[in-house]
């Protein structure tokens, strides 16, 4: 008996909602995020680049791609119309 199991290309059949290996993390301090901040925006869109932003050496959020973010609310049960 073979038995298929679907899940979502960014999930595991376990149930993991968000898989390291599919997105690359850059950690980027808050100033250089503001002065370089168009070229952020085309880099996560091209390459699904997500940047941690840190301040003062801790991390204080993420800047990912739209179609991830959708993706993640929609994971989340909470779908936005962004």
């Amino acid at each position: 008996m073979n038995v298929m199991l679907e899940a979502n290309p960014y999930e595991t059949p376990g149930g993991d909602l968000y898989d390291s290996g599919v997105a690359k993390v850059e950690p980027i301090q808050v100033e250089e995020a503001r002065k370089n901040l168009g070229k952020l925006l085309e880099q996560a869109e091209e390459s699904g680049t997500h940047f941690a932003l840190s301040k003062y050496g801790k991390t204080k959020g993420f800047f990912v791609p739209t179609a991830d973010y959708r993706r993640y609310r929609e994971l989340d049960g909470d779908p936005t119309d962004l």
